[in-house]
C-alpha cells in the first residue's frame, strides 16, 4: 500500500510541476475528452498495472515494453486513445482543483482496494 500511496504522491507532484518552457502559456479551454470519472479510472488502472510491472521487474522478468502494451489495453478498456488522454492530463494539469479530486478519488479507490484485499486475506487466513 505504502508503494501505491508513493505512485500517487510522486504523480501529483510531477503534475503540480508540470511547466511550459514559452513565455506564452496554450492553457487549454475545450473540455478535456475525458471525463473525471473516466480518468480517475483510468489513472488507477495504470497505478495498479505499474504495480504489478514494479513486482515483475523485482521478481527479475523482463518488462520491456510491456507498460506500453499495458496501456494499450487500459485505453481499449476505456475506448479512449493515447491523444486524448495526454490532452486530457494536459487539461487536468492547468486546473489543479479538478486534479485534486480526481487524485482523491484515484486514492479512495485504491485504498477500498487494499482494504478489502486484506480483508479477503485475514478472511482465508482464518
Amino acid at each position: 500500500m505504502n508503494r501505491i500511496l508513493s505512485i500517487i504522491f510522486i504523480s501529483i507532484l510531477l503534475a503540480g510541476c508540470y511547466s511550459n518552457s514559452s513565455k506564452e502559456v496554450d492553457i487549454p479551454k475545450d473540455d478535456p475528452p475525458i471525463d473525471m470519472e473516466t480518468m480517475s479510472n483510468i489513472l488507477v488502472d495504470f497505478h495498479l498495472a505499474q504495480s504489478s510491472l514494479k513486482e515483475l521487474q523485482v521478481k527479475r522478468t523482463v518488462i520491456e515494453g510491456k507498460t506500453e502494451e499495458v496501456h494499450a489495453l487500459i485505453f481499449k478498456k476505456y475506448e479512449v486513445s493515447k491523444e486524448e488522454f495526454d490532452l486530457s492530463i494536459e487539461y487536468y494539469n492547468y486546473r489543479s482543483e479538478e486534479l485534486k479530486k480526481i487524485y482523491e478519488d484515484v486514492i479512495t479507490k485504491l485504498s477500498l482496494m487494499d482494504s478489502e484485499l486484506k480483508s479477503q486475506l485475514k478472511d482465508s487466513i482464518n
